[in-house]
C-alpha cells in the first residue's frame, strides 16, 4: 500500500512541480510558451510513464497520448491507479 502512494506522489509531483519552476525561471514573458511545451510534449509523456508502469496500456498505444484529449480516457487510472 506504501508503494502506490508513493507512484501516485511521483505522478502529482512530475505534473505540479515543473508549472512554478518554469514561472520562476523563466519569468512571465516565455511562461504561456513553456506551457504551451509542457502541455503538448511533457504531460503526454508523463502520462505515458504511468500508465505504462501500471500496465495499462501496450506501448503501441503510447503515440495516442499527444492527440488532444486523449488521456481523459485513463482519467481514473493516471491519478488515482
Amino acid at each position: 500500500m506504501a508503494t502506490k502512494w508513493i507512484n501516485r506522489f511521483e505522478f502529482w509531483a512530475l505534473c505540479v512541480i515543473p508549472i512554478p519552476a518554469l514561472y520562476l525561471t523563466i519569468g512571465s514573458a516565455w511562461f504561456v510558451t513553456g506551457l504551451l511545451l509542457y502541455a503538448l510534449w511533457y504531460r503526454p509523456f508523463v502520462h505515458i510513464y504511468r500508465l505504462r508502469k501500471l500496465g495499462v496500456i501496450e506501448v503501441a498505444e503510447a503515440w495516442r497520448f499527444f492527440m488532444p484529449l486523449y488521456s481523459n480516457k485513463y482519467l481514473r487510472e493516471l491519478w488515482l491507479g
